[in-house]
């Protein structure tokens, strides 16, 4: 069973150097770099999204990854399947 790893920052260090005259631009940069990097240091995760014919699971998992990857609809099912953004 593989065990979630914990992404996790020096905290003090970012909020130190924004004290420091650092500008927002510069710590937002330098927030989403590190985030990437330790998102891409955990490898492939696997979501399951469970529930009824049109409960929105598709609009759930378009909205979490901001892109159309899910087929969505109205009355009768339309997703059969997903692209994995991961493997493309």
């Amino acid at each position: 069973m593989s065990t979630l790893k914990e992404i996790s920052f020096n905290w003090k260090d970012l909020v130190d150097r924004f004290v420091h005259d650092i500008s927002l631009g510069e710590l937002t940069e330098e927030f989403t770099k590190k985030y990437a990097e330790k998102v891409e240091s955990m490898g492939r995760v696997n979501i399951i999204v469970a529930g009824r014919t049109g409960a929105g699971k598709s609009s759930l998992i378009n909205a979490a990854f901001r892109e159309n990857i899910a087929e969505t609809g109205m009355g009768d099912p339309v997703t059969s399947s997903i692209r994995c953004p991961a493997t493309r």
